[in-house]
């Protein structure tokens, strides 16, 4: 178990439950769509429902620790329903999520919902600094360099580590975000401080943006091992 603010018998009931609740979902959202067509506003807020699910079920397995073997299969399913339902307004922190375990899951262009997303960034004209960084690692094709990010208090300090003079440096300021700003950044996120609530909302903390950048810059993190955040197992999946 890599979640320490849980016990594994939380776990074990909130993975059940979630199951459980993406059966039924693709069950209705089936049901619908053949009845209304896939166009039908009932079957894309299902859409939209399914993939927040299968968000959750990632940082569920991750945090938990049981079923690693199925964060690649979680993550194939978040992709197709999350193109169906992505629009320019959307969470931007749900995008880099995104694209970040794209990277830490090996998964590129040839992914015909990466493609596709890839496609409706394009034709909305989203650039974004670390969005376009992270989009040069999933898709040699892309290779625009956005100066900018595209909202403001989030992800900036991240820019001086993609632009550090050396990778030592590089993971001191990793280091350094992932202690003292990533969890204040996400403040306003329906999960923060939910291991404090007593609805059993929480999924588990975790910093792919940091993972997937660490593994794109190929730094030595082995600093941060243990740190809170840090999908640390994840960067390295498939190095044994």
């Amino acid at each position: 178990m890599r979640g320490i603010l849980k016990s594994d018998e939380y776990f074990a009931e909130k993975l059940s439950k979630i199951d459980e609740e993406v059966a039924h979902y693709e069950e209705l959202v089936a049901k619908v769509c053949a009845a209304r067509g896939e166009n039908d506003r009932g079957v894309q807020n299902g859409y939209g429902i399914l993939a927040s699910i299968y968000q959750n079920r990632i940082n569920l397995i991750y945090t938990s620790g049981i079923r690693d073997d199925e964060i690649k299969e979680t993550y194939i399913s978040l992709l197709r329903y999350y193109v169906k339902t992505w629009e320019p307004d959307n969470s931007y922190f749900e995008l880099i999520k995104v694209f970040s375990l794209a990277i830490l899951l090996n998964i590129d262009s040839k992914n015909e919902d990466v493609a596709a997303l890839i496609r409706l960034l394009r034709e909305a004209d989203y650039h974004d600094y670390l969005v376009d960084f992270l989009l040069s690692f999933i898709d040699k094709k892309c290779s625009e360099n956005y100066p900018d990010f595209k909202w403001s208090n989030t992800y900036e300090s991240l820019k001086d580590v993609v632009e550090s003079e050396n990778k030592e440096n590089a993971i001191a300021l990793l280091k350094s975000y992932l202690d003292n700003q990533w969890y204040d950044i996400h403040k306003e996120c329906a999960w923060h401080d939910s291991h404090k609530s007593t609805k059993t909302t929480y999924y588990g903390y975790w910093s792919f943006e940091s993972g997937a950048l660490a593994k794109a810059l190929e730094l030595d993190d082995s600093s941060l091992k243990e740190q809170l955040y840090y999908p640390y197992d994840l960067v390295h999946r498939g190095d044994d």
